[in-house]
């Protein structure tokens, strides 16, 4: 009996296959059906850095990309930064496009347009059309050791809530499980109500983290979130604080780390938490790591 439903998986995915072909068209299978087959997918291995410096919005400030740009993630990648963090949106034809704001270029809501609209309406200011999701895996992947950090945007209602973003971030695990990505992302979540939505869709492939400055290691652990994003701002330069998350396995990341105050004290706590800035170059050089 056992042998015949594998069997009869294996007939359903080789027709799947060959209804999805053509010369110029691929659809990956399933992975059930490598599980079946006994033939492993391969899932690439980031190769280790020597730091757990994050670019938020990949390197811009400080090279004059674009936010969220290509060219900007490829001077992460580089710079061999531990990850670039981006922000992403749906359009109305599905895409998952890397951007920052809730509106494009200022006026146009991202589930009103299709990918096309959009990059008719104009490019980054480098000349870049808006940036896929997929071409930013392919760029981590291909680089080898920087990861990509995907901030699921927390939109307001006119830009379609908490319903739309769920739908973002469930649109961007199954991207992520087509590019057989999962070891080099992870998601970045500010509402638990998204949060719940979008952990089925990951699969527990990937960690997911939520942020609550009142939160403290306990609080995740209760929940079963392995990963505490906050704002430094919110969180203070409280040492023994910080070292308190990795002591209790609860992963910690900082955004906003990009006074020359804040780098020092961070530089105590660099072995323990992964430091998000806006300046990753002069961070590197507080370092010693440039």
């Amino acid at each position: 009996m056992k042998k015949l439903k594998y069997l009869l998986m294996a007939c359903c995915a080789a027709c799947v296959w060959l209804a999805a072909c053509s010369d110029d068209d691929y659809e990956p299978l399933p992975d059930w059906w490598w599980e079946q087959t006994g033939e492993p997918a391969v899932y690439p291995e980031p190769e280790p850095v020597d730091n757990k410096v994050v670019a938020h919005r990949g390197c811009y400030a400080e090279t004059g990309f674009p936010q969220n740009s290509v060219a900007g993630l490829k001077k992460a990648v580089e710079m061999k930064l531990f990850a670039s963090e981006c922000d992403i949106h749906l359009t109305k034809d599905g895409k998952v496009v890397v951007y920052h704001d809730d509106y494009y270029l200022g006026n146009t809501c991202f589930k009103d347009a299709t990918y096309a609209e959009l990059c008719a309406k104009g490019t980054l200011a480098n000349g870049e059309k808006l940036p896929l999701l997929e071409e930013f895996i392919d760029v981590v992947l291909e680089g080898g050791c920087t990861q990509l950090w995907i901030d699921v945007k927390t939109l307001g209602d006119e830009a379609g809530g908490n319903a739309e973003a769920s739908r973002t971030g469930i649109a961007a695990a199954q991207i992520v499980h087509e590019k057989r990505a999962k070891n080099f992302v992870g998601f970045i979540v500010g509402r638990l109500a998204i949060r719940d939505k979008v952990i089925p869709a990951v699969r527990s492939a990937w960690p997911v983290s939520y942020g609550a400055a009142a939160y403290e290691p306990g609080d995740f652990i209760a929940r079963d979130i392995p990963w505490a994003n906050m704002k430094l701002a919110d969180f203070g330069l409280d040492t023994k604080r910080a070292k308190s998350f990795p002591e209790n396995k609860v992963r910690l990341s900082l955004w906003q780390i990009d006074t020359d105050e804040q780098m020092q004290w961070y530089q105590g706590i660099r072995s323990d938490v992964y430091g998000i800035t806006n300046y990753p170059l002069r961070m590197m050089d507080k370092l010693g790591l440039r």
